[in-house]
C-alpha cells in the first residue's frame, strides 16, 4: 500500500502568512486551534466549496478568515483563491492556488493591479502587445497594427492617471513615466540574468512619444522645449 505523502498544505498558508504579514508562529498557533477556522481551512483545502479564503490581521494582531473580499477593511488582507474547482493537490499547491496580498487602500490596489497583472506592455517580434493576456501569438493575428498600438496608448494613459490621482491623495506630485522605461527596465533584467545585451535605437515614432513627454512639463514655448531634448 502507497504510503500517505504528508499534508504541507497548511503549513504552507502558515508559512506565507508569516512572511508577508510578518506573523509571529504563535499568532497561527492561536487561529488554527479554533475548531471554526481549522474547519474552514481544511474543507478549502479538500473539497470543491470554499474556493476562495481571506484571512485579515485585526489591530491587536488577531487573524480572522472571511470567504469574500473583505470591504472597508482597515487592514492588510491575504487571500488564496483555488484556480478550479476540487482538492487542492499535496504536492502542487503553488499550481492550484491564485494567492497574494490586498492593500486596504483602494487606489494603492488599483495601482498594483494595474501596473503588475494584465497591463504590461512589452514585445513580441517586435510588435508591442500586452503581456500575458496577449502574449500568445494567436491572439494577435487578426489585430491590425493601429490597434495593437492605441491600446498600448490607452493604458499608459489609465497608469498615468491613476498614478497622479494617488500621489494627490497623499500630497505628492506624481508624474507618468513613459512606457519605454519599462522596456528598457525588462532588458536589464534580461541582461543580469542571461548576459545578454539588447540594442535599442530610437526611430521617428519613438522620438515623438518622448516629445510628448518632455512637453508635458509645460515649457514656455517650442524653442524652449527643443533646447530641453
Amino acid at each position: 500500500m502507497a504510503e500517505v505523502p504528508n499534508d504541507t498544505r497548511p503549513e504552507f498558508i502558515s508559512d506565507y502568512l508569516q512572511k508577508t504579514l510578518r506573523l509571529k508562529p504563535d499568532r497561527w498557533t492561536k487561529f488554527i486551534a479554533s475548531e471554526d477556522n481549522k474547519k474552514i481551512i481544511q474543507e478549502f483545502l479538500d473539497k470543491d466549496y470554499p474556493d476562495l479564503i481571506v484571512i485579515t490581521q485585526n489591530a491587536a494582531g488577531q487573524l480572522g478568515i472571511a470567504l469574500a473580499f473583505p470591504i472597508g477593511s482597515k487592514s492588510k488582507s491575504v487571500y488564496f483563491m483555488k484556480k478550479s474547482r476540487g482538492a487542492v493537490p499535496r504536492d502542487k499547491i503553488k499550481q492550484a492556488l491564485v494567492f497574494g496580498d490586498m492593500s486596504p487602500v483602494p487606489l494603492d490596489q488599483l495601482c498594483i493591479l494595474i501596473d503588475e497583472v494584465p497591463f504590461i506592455c512589452g514585445f513580441l517580434d517586435g510588435v508591442r502587445v500586452l503581456i500575458p493576456l496577449l502574449s500568445n501569438k494567436g491572439n494577435l493575428e487578426t489585430w491590425p497594427q493601429p490597434i495593437r498600438d492605441d491600446i498600448c496608448n490607452q493604458i499608459q494613459e489609465l497608469k498615468g492617471t491613476n498614478r497622479r490621482v494617488t500621489g494627490q491623495t497623499k500630497g505628492r506630485a506624481v508624474l507618468p513615466l513613459p512606457l519605454e522605461t519599462e522596456e528598457i527596465d525588462a532588458a536589464e533584467r534580461i541582461a543580469q540574468t542571461e548576459s545578454v545585451f539588447p540594442s535599442f535605437s530610437l526611430d521617428g515614432g519613438e522620438m515623438g512619444k518622448i516629445h510628448r513627454f518632455v512637453s508635458r512639463f509645460h515649457f514656455p514655448s517650442d524653442d524652449a522645449l527643443a533646447d530641453k531634448i
